[in-house]
């Protein structure tokens, strides 16, 4: 049922082709948002979330140790 939801927003997002526009540039984006432009959204947002968990885990040395043989 959700890949069905997420199939008919993707397939209507492929049809309009931009989902928003402003007047001023926006970094990363210019005047309208897109999918092109969401996806790249995806990612920097999880790197975003990567680095700070990352980052909490080796402040406390509660990272994942493994070893290699």
């Amino acid at each position: 049922m959700i890949l069905l939801a997420l199939a008919a927003i993707v397939g209507l997002l492929l049809k309009v082709g931009q989902i928003a526009t402003w007047q001023t540039e926006v970094p990363l984006y210019g005047t309208q948002l897109n999918l092109n432009g969401l996806t790249e959204l995806q990612w920097h947002l999880l790197a975003i979330i990567v680095m700070l968990g990352m980052s909490y885990a080796l402040a406390r040395d509660q990272h994942v140790r493994v070893d290699l043989l």
